[in-house]
C-alpha cells in the first residue's frame, strides 16, 4: 500500500512542477511568490474593486499596482489605507479615511507635522528575486517606509502637494 502512495505522491508533484514550469512558474519561492503567476491579474482585480466598493479613491487604489506582481502580496495585502502623520521626533498611523485625511491637510498647513504618508503597506512585500523592503533603493529609514508604495504629501507654499 504504501509504494502505491509514494507512487501517487511522486506522480502528484512532478504534475505540480510539470504546470508550474508551463506556467512560467518555475521559482525556488513557492507558486504564490512567483512573478507572473496568472492568478496575480484577477486577484488584483478582485481586491480593488472591493476597494472601490468600500468607496476608497482611485489614487489610493492606485498604490495595489505598485510593487512586487506575485499572488501572496495581494493576497496577504490589507484591504484598507492608513495615514501616517510625522514631524521631526514622532509618528503615529491613522486608518485613512476623508476626515483624517483631512484634518492631516490641514495639520500639515498649520505647521502641527511635517508631512504625511498614505498607504496600503509601508513595506514593500517581497516576491521571488525581490530584495528585502529595506535593501531597496526607495526605502526611507527615517519614517520606515518604500516610498514607491506610499503617497507622499508635504507642504508646498500655501497648499499639499501629494505624490
Amino acid at each position: 500500500m504504501y509504494p502505491r502512495l509514494a507512487a501517487c505522491a511522486a506522480f502528484a508533484l512532478m504534475l505540480f512542477v510539470t504546470q508550474q514550469r508551463a506556467s512560467g512558474q518555475d521559482c525556488a519561492c513557492g507558486p504564490d511568490f512567483c512573478q507572473g503567476d496568472p492568478r496575480y491579474a484577477p486577484r488584483l482585480a478582485k481586491a480593488k474593486a472591493a476597494m472601490r466598493n468600500e468607496g476608497y479613491p482611485e489614487d489610493l487604489i492606485a498604490l495595489m499596482d505598485k510593487g512586487g506582481a506575485c499572488f501572496a502580496r495581494i493576497d496577504r495585502a490589507p484591504v484598507n489605507f492608513h495615514i501616517r502623520v510625522y514631524t521631526a521626533n514622532a509618528s503615529e498611523d491613522v486608518e485613512w479615511n476623508e476626515d483624517n485625511d483631512r484634518i492631516a491637510r490641514t495639520n500639515l498647513l498649520n505647521g502641527k507635522i511635517n508631512g504625511y504618508f498614505k498607504f496600503n503597506t509601508l513595506r514593500a512585500f517581497k516576491c521571488c528575486g525581490e530584495k528585502e523592503y529595506n535593501e531597496r533603493a526607495d526605502y526611507d529609514s527615517d519614517h520606515d517606509v518604500n516610498r514607491s508604495i506610499a503617497i507622499q504629501c508635504l507642504k508646498s507654499g500655501g497648499s499639499v502637494a501629494c505624490q
